[in-house]
């Protein structure tokens, strides 16, 4: 269909979202390729989430033997032909450790014999009328370009959020995913950690049987998924800081705004806080300082790297510049750049996109979209006997 292109479809990202898409695209027989920088697919899930332990759940018993009900309760598998094909087989465990995932997805790319390029980094997308021009460098320093038709950005958390020109001295905080996790560094000292989603109240739970006092720090309410039934929002497994601060356990939550951190003479951070009480006779800002031995920043993720994209190419960012700006069917505004996976909870808050059971179907409604915008290929439909 497309001739002056090398494929139709190029994938950034060889994650789960990635390797989804990957699989429907085989399935149809279409020129695609699959650019992943690491030397094997889905490598976040060796290192993250940090404490090993994921936040999808995998329920393996379900009491009814339906295969679409039990996936309902199967978060972390892809969809494919292959009944047997599942992560279940790979843990027991109800809340599994990152690294199965990691097993899995790479043997979900070899057991499909996924057209994945690995150690190859993209370094720049540009366009020219209707066709994309995709630079890559492999390890050795290579670099080579290809034509696609449609580029699927399937790069899931690409960077840590850490705004540093919002708050000074945060450059002297560690990260969420940089920080020390030997707990013998940390034993009975003071821990602050900012932010108020999964990432820092894991951070927290994981020091809190060495630290002495640990401090969890947020600017505005805490979104529990219990309450938003949105599975990204902060999961009851990991608010064990909440439980021991409400049994006046030591750790705590600080509902204010960070204002600076500067490091004193002693080497320790001290950090200032700000709280607007509304409650007295002239309202106003109450400042206080707090000395911590240790900060951590633990503030989510950015879902966009716009350096990758030249002039050519328009990607609004959304939500503080942490998400692309998508239509309906997960599209920027420059036509037939799409953005799958995690990303794709931009504009499906209310349902389950933000992990594998539920972007996995919006990729499959995406592939079928793509088919039948490119190839004239019909959707998928039913008819339904006429009602005489």
């Amino acid at each position: 269909m497309h001739d002056s292109v090398d494929y139709d479809y190029v994938i950034v990202g060889a994650g789960p979202a990635g390797l989804q898409m990957a699989y429907f695209l085989q399935q149809a027989g279409q020129r695609y390729i699959v650019y992943e920088s690491e030397d094997k697919a889905a490598k976040f899930f060796q290192q993250h989430p940090r404490c090993g332990r994921l936040i999808s759940l995998n329920k393996k018993n379900n009491f009814f033997e339906e295969e679409e009900f039990n996936m309902r309760h199967d978060w972390n598998s892809l969809l494919s032909e292959d009944k047997e094909m599942k992560f279940t087989k790979y843990s027991d465990d109800l809340y599994p450790q990152a690294i199965h995932l990691h097993q899995y997805l790479n043997d979900y790319a070899n057991r499909f014999h996924l057209n994945v390029k690995y150690n190859t980094k993209v370094e720049k997308i540009s366009k020219a009328n209707s066709t994309f021009t995709v630079r890559t460098e492999d390890r050795e320093g290579r670099t080579t370009s290809c034509a696609a038709a449609c580029v699927l950005m399937a790069t899931g958390a690409v960077t840590e959020n850490i705004p540093v020109e919002q708050i000074p001295g945060l450059e002297l905080a560690d990260t969420y995913s940089k920080h020390d996790m030997n707990k013998d560094l940390y034993k009975n000292k003071m821990i602050l950690i900012i932010g108020g989603g999964n990432s820092a109240f894991e951070t927290a739970d994981y020091f809190s049987g060495s630290a002495g006092i640990v401090h969890v720090v947020f600017n505005k309410r805490i979104q529990f998924a219990w309450d938003t039934h949105y599975v990204g929002d902060l999961r009851a497994i990991n608010n064990n800081i909440i439980d021991m601060y409400h049994l006046k356990s030591l750790h705590s939550t600080i509902g204010s705004q960070v204002v600076k951190i500067v490091k004193n003479e002693a080497g320790k951070l001290v950090v200032t806080f700000r709280d607007l009480n509304t409650h007295w006779d002239v309202p106003g800002w109450l400042y206080f300082d707090m000395e911590y031995d240790h900060v951590i920043s633990c503030m989510g993720w950015k879902y966009v790297n716009t350096q990758v994209f030249n002039e050519s190419i328009k990607v609004e960012l959304v939500k503080g510049g942490r998400y692309p700006k998508l239509s309906n069917c997960w599209e920027t505004d420059t036509e037939n750049l799409f953005y799958i996976g995690s990303a794709m909870a931009a504009i499906d808050r209310q349902s389950a996109s933000g992990f594998v059971h539920g972007f996995r179907y919006n990729i499959r409604t995406l592939f079928h979209i793509l088919e039948h915008r490119l190839f004239k290929k019909p959707l998928p439909h039913l008819t339904l006997p006429r009602k005489i």
